[in-house]
């Protein structure tokens, strides 16, 4: 598949995206006029909520389509089954039944998260960077996954809820903002790459003559070579 196909596919999914998030939107606005808040204007503030984490990660995690397609179609999977998820404990009858789903879909609603951070951070990578931000980056995402872990268990089971696993857990998301930090810094600080001249295998070679071909104007140097002129160079 080519990119000329994909593109009108990436504009579709934007699209439909954005429209989701406006009619949530005005939904949500309706119900917050409302004088009172019955179960259903809850319910839908509430698939509001839903819907709009699940578009924000679902535009991080495509922002990378189609170069990182593998780890853009993940994510944006993990947010909308979590979406899918969320929707049945929200509008069918409250029934203690829901708590395990409701962890399930916690879980899955990290994942999503972890997956959308980690594109637009690898999304970041440039071809002929120094070592440092290679090194950077990976310590970002080493410790992004340690932080992923640690929620996912919090939210999982109970047990792990105590000061001691939050103060580890507070640790790991601090190292994972500043390893990303170093990161988009050293890019920064980057020189770009010199692109090289047109024609600089011109200089130190006598041109021998000049050949017209198809629009195209050759030089022939006095070692033998052949070296095509930029365009917007002309020849007194």
């Amino acid at each position: 598949m080519n990119a000329a196909r994909l593109a009108p596919t990436r504009r579709t999914v934007l699209f439909v995206m954005i429209g989701s998030i406006v009619v949530t939107a005005l939904l949500a606005i309706g119900a917050l006029l409302v004088g009172h808040f019955a179960d259903t204007q809850v319910r839908i503030l509430l698939t509001t909520l839903a819907l709009a984490t699940t578009s924000g990660l679902g535009l991080a995690s495509g922002s990378s389509w189609p170069r990182y397609r593998a780890l853009s179609a993940s994510g944006v999977a993990l947010a909308t089954s979590a979406f899918v998820g969320a929707l049945p404990p929200i509008w069918l009858k409250e029934d203690e039944g829901w708590e395990t789903w409701i962890r399930t879909v916690g879980i899955v609603y990290v994942l999503a998260a972890a997956v959308a951070y980690a594109t637009l951070l690898i999304s970041r990578r440039r071809a002929g960077e120094r070592r440092a931000v290679a090194n950077t980056r990976l310590a970002a995402l080493l410790f992004l996954s340690w932080l992923t872990a640690m929620i996912s268990l919090l939210i999982a089971s109970e047990r792990f809820s105590n000061d001691g696993y939050g103060r580890v857990m507070g640790v790991a998301a601090v190292l994972t903002v500043a390893t990303t930090l170093v990161t988009v810094i050293l890019q920064r600080l980057e020189k770009p790459a010199r692109k090289k001249a047109p024609n600089a295998g011109v200089v130190g070679h006598t041109i021998v003559s000049v050949e017209q071909r198809r629009g195209e104007t050759i030089l022939v140097l006095d070692d033998g070579s052949r070296l095509p002129l930029a365009p917007t160079v002309k020849l007194d």
